[in-house]
């Protein structure tokens, strides 16, 4: 049996879309706050204390991540390496929106994915078993890259749902996953995933928090 993988993902920081709650996975493609810049610099800081590997950063094509990255980066030394794949879930029509039809329409479409039904899509959008498919290439090629741990910049949307069905313990539906929070996916040799909060958002203290996600 091999060693486990050990990915930390950070959620970016805060953008104007998470402002006015709107859906932002292709069209909508907004730099960080000021507020995202600070969450950003303060997890910087706290990885800059963890054993976060020697490898590059990987990060999602929006904005909102690699601004995030990049500020990461400079405190840790590292480049960047971006992958499609890691892009937030692609919610097709609802894109932009963000009235109370369209919200109750994306929380529908994941507790059909947390039932079961993997292959209901968002209107014009995707489905479970593509998002989970784009999610499994994203965590080979950085295996493969070397053994890590792996520091990775991306989406709240891809570990709340992305992982459900992974997860030996699936985390609440809509468990809270602040900007800039910081959690630890462990991957062991048969496949098996385990997620735990290490900081949360602006709250974080670099003191590992209780639960697993």
């Amino acid at each position: 049996m091999g060693e486990a993988t050990i990915y930390y993902w950070v959620r970016h920081g805060e953008n104007l879309a998470n402002v006015t709650g709107q859906f932002s996975h292709r069209l909508l493609d907004h730099e960080l706050t000021a507020k995202g810049v600070s969450q950003a610099q303060r997890a910087a800081a706290f990885l800059a204390a963890q054993p976060v590997g020697d490898g590059p950063i990987y990060v999602s094509p929006l904005k909102r991540a690699i601004m995030t990255a990049e500020i990461i980066g400079a405190q840790i030394k590292r480049p960047l390496v971006v992958i499609e794949a890691l892009r937030e879930i692609d919610v097709g029509a609802l894109e932009g929106r963000s009235d109370e039809e369209a919200r109750d329409l994306f929380w529908q479409v994941v507790q059909a994915w947390r039932d079961g039904d993997t292959g209901r899509s968002f209107p014009e959008g995707e489905n479970h078993q593509a998002m989970s498919g784009r999610i499994q290439r994203a965590l080979e090629q950085m295996r493969s890259s070397g053994p890590g741990p792996h520091v990775v910049v991306a989406h709240a949307g891809l570990l709340r749902a992305g992982f459900t069905h992974l997860l030996d313990a699936p985390f609440a539906l809509r468990i809270a996953i602040p900007n800039c929070s910081v959690s630890r996916l462990e991957v062991d040799a048969e496949g098996k995933h385990r997620f735990t909060y290490v900081a949360q958002g602006d709250s974080a203290t670099g003191r590992p928090a209780p639960g697993s996600m």
